[in-house]
């Protein structure tokens, strides 16, 4: 007997069965396999983490993520590298260079803050010296198309000069508190998108090019000296407030309530808007081509009448356009809130008590 264990399994028929035999075989073959499982099991749970090879759904994950890129589908791309960077190991060159792609990607998809967060991932994950110029000129771009100027300015003064950023200089102190100029600047452009907001016409293209206007115009000395001292005056008038209890006045909550209540039932309105128009080089043709009326130059002393070209009214045709279909997605939103929420109005009713004093 050479010591060794038959785990070969027996021929059927009467000369291969012996009393017990069987059921010891059997046995022994549920022992030696659960045994093989359980090794398996202390394998992978004593692991090292990142030495486990990557699994056969994180390649495939990379495979749609390159197929998907290949195609144009930049969001269910980013999807499958987010799934693939989840599930696997990788050092970190590779992982800064996925990061690139991401970054690219969410850029094609016009996710220009998400982009921004992996540019700096990218960053922070490797050196790459072969895109260093070319990420700081997309930072820059991203940051641009957000309308976020001022930290356009503090992005191109840390790669240039390699120093702190101007925005960390305190321009204002009450007390302890101290107001930077980052503070300042980010007041300033939370003034201006409150101030778009409020406007039917900016949107898309044109509120890009109105905010612009608007920020360059409060960059100047003067401006930001103004703008300054109202958040100073605004900031010891909150604290006397706040001494006075004033926080805790009824009416005044009542007010904040109302306000709050404005403020998001407008959010919603302008998500709804951002979804739903989308305005097109070909759209503001055909609405020019449509409305041509409606963009003639009269000379009343002449009694003539010019058509104006579309490349001198663009912008009208657009903020024209634009009105026309906010007017569209309001009246398909509340029509359908209106639904959602069972309103039934009695317009008649108003009335009533002025006729019963009347009658």
């Amino acid at each position: 007997m050479d010591g060794k264990l038959d785990l070969s399994v027996p021929e059927a028929g009467p000369k291969s069965r012996k009393p017990g035999g069987g059921g010891m075989n059997s046995l022994l073959l549920i022992l030696v396999f659960l045994l093989a499982v359980a090794g398996v099991y202390i394998q992978l749970r004593d692991a090292p983490t990142g030495t486990i090879s990557v699994p056969a759904g994180g390649e495939a994950e990379k495979t749609l993520a390159l197929r998907l890129e290949e195609k144009g589908l930049h969001n269910a791309a980013i999807d499958a590298w987010e799934r693939y960077l989840a599930g696997v190991s990788l050092g970190s060159e590779e992982r800064a260079k996925i990061y690139w792609r991401l970054g690219g990607l969410y850029r094609k998809a016009e996710r220009f803050e998400e982009a921004v967060g992996a540019y700096y991932r990218c960053e922070a994950a490797h050196r790459l010296p072969d895109i260093e110029n070319e990420l700081g000129r997309r930072v820059k771009e991203c940051l641009e198309r957000l309308g976020r100027f001022s930290a356009v300015g503090r992005e191109l003064t840390e790669r240039t000069e390699g120093v702190s950023p101007e925005a960390d200089r305190v321009i204002a102190e009450i007390g302890q508190q101290k107001i930077t100029l980052a503070d300042l600047e980010a007041a300033i452009e939370q003034q201006t998108d409150t101030a778009l907001q409020a406007s039917p016409y900016a949107a898309g293209e044109a509120r890009k090019a109105i905010r612009e206007k608007m920020l360059k115009q409060m960059s100047t000395a003067e401006a930001k000296k103004q703008m300054l001292q109202r958040m100073v005056i605004e900031e010891v008038l909150y604290r006397k407030a706040m001494e006075n209890g004033l926080a805790g006045d009824a009416d005044l909550k009542r007010l904040v309530s109302r306000l709050q209540r404005q403020l998001l039932a407008g959010k919603v309105l302008e998500q709804e808007m951002e979804k739903q128009i989308k305005i097109g080089p070909s759209d503001l043709q055909n609405y020019y081509e449509a409305h041509k009326a409606e963009f003639v130059e009269k000379d009343e002393e002449k009694k003539t009448e010019r058509q104006l070209p579309f490349d001198e009214v663009k912008e009208r045709v657009a903020q024209a356009l634009y009105l026309q279909k906010r007017q569209e997605v309001q009246a398909r939103l509340f029509a359908g809130l209106k639904e959602k929420y069972v309103v039934v109005m009695h317009p008649s009713r108003l009335s009533m008590e002025k006729k019963a004093e009347t009658d």
